[in-house]
């Protein structure tokens, strides 16, 4: 009978883990930031960008790894094309690209 008893005890346990669990509240989805967020952000960082610009290419080429930072010059047009794809994006996909290839070749 014994192992009635503990069958018992180890279903309520379960049942009690259950419901707190679903009791607490789900936790919050990471919203996009507003404008204005983003402008603050930018306004803080305006020291920083200062910093880099004057740092020399080599020690800021880590930061820039890290950021997964991609520029590309077209001289005709006179413009940079940055594209920015951080290290915890790529990690989280096989190889760190896309698996069927650029969907959208003509944004080039």
């Amino acid at each position: 009978m014994e192992w009635i008893n503990q069958a018992a005890a180890a279903r309520d346990a379960a049942q009690r883990q259950i419901t707190a669990a679903q009791a607490a509240p789900a936790p919050k989805a990471a919203r996009p930031l507003t404008e204005e967020e983003i402008a603050k952000v930018i306004k803080d960082l305006g020291d920083l960008t200062d910093r880099l610009q004057q740092a020399a290419p080599e020690h800021n080429a880590p930061l820039y790894a890290a950021f997964g930072l991609r520029l590309t010059y077209d001289h005709s047009k006179r413009a940079v094309t940055v594209e920015s794809r951080p290290e915890s994006v790529r990690t989280r996909r096989a190889g760190g690209e896309c698996p069927r290839g650029d969907l959208n070749p003509h944004a080039r």
